[in-house]
């Protein structure tokens, strides 16, 4: 072994060299400093609850998302209370690149058309607060908007 380490012919000198780097690669890899300094995304995943507000109304919203590596899908309730017990309930889904959020999904209160709505959101960096816009359309032309909050 010390013949190895002090041996002065250039191919002993390169595996003694390529040893140490891959060691201290090994080594690096083990202590919680020295990893790649990329960290995952946040997960959206969870309940969200929270308010739009827009045109002098309002409506609570319950969102369930789902996040699977930034492609999110779920479901939504939306309940204006000076509507009563009428409650629109639908499917979405979307994208998340920390900290931005747009969720698709179509609104159809009936005997109004559908609506096709986009929700363009930025996310805190706690990811427990979520806050934007609201935007709905019918035959292009926006006929519905409004701002969000929701938390978890």
């Amino acid at each position: 072994m010390r013949r190895l380490l002090t041996a002065n012919t250039p191919r002993t000198a390169r595996t003694v060299t390529l040893t140490r780097v891959l060691l201290l690669a090994v080594l690096c890899s083990m202590l919680p400093g020295c990893d790649s300094g990329t960290e995952p995304e946040p997960d959206l995943t969870g309940t969200w609850t929270g308010i739009v507000q827009g045109g002098g109304n309002s409506a609570n919203w319950t969102i369930q998302v789902t996040d699977r590596g930034g492609q999110l899908s779920g479901t939504f309730t939306a309940n204006n209370p000076t509507l009563g017990s009428v409650a629109l309930t639908g499917s979405f889904s979307g994208t998340y690149d920390h900290p931005s959020v747009v969720l698709s999904f179509q609104l159809t209160a009936p005997p109004d058309p559908t609506l096709d709505c986009e929700v363009r959101a930025t996310v805190n960096s706690a990811v427990d607060q979520m806050s934007g816009s609201l935007t709905c359309q019918y035959l292009g032309q926006d006929v519905l908007g409004g701002t969000l909050s929701f938390s978890r």
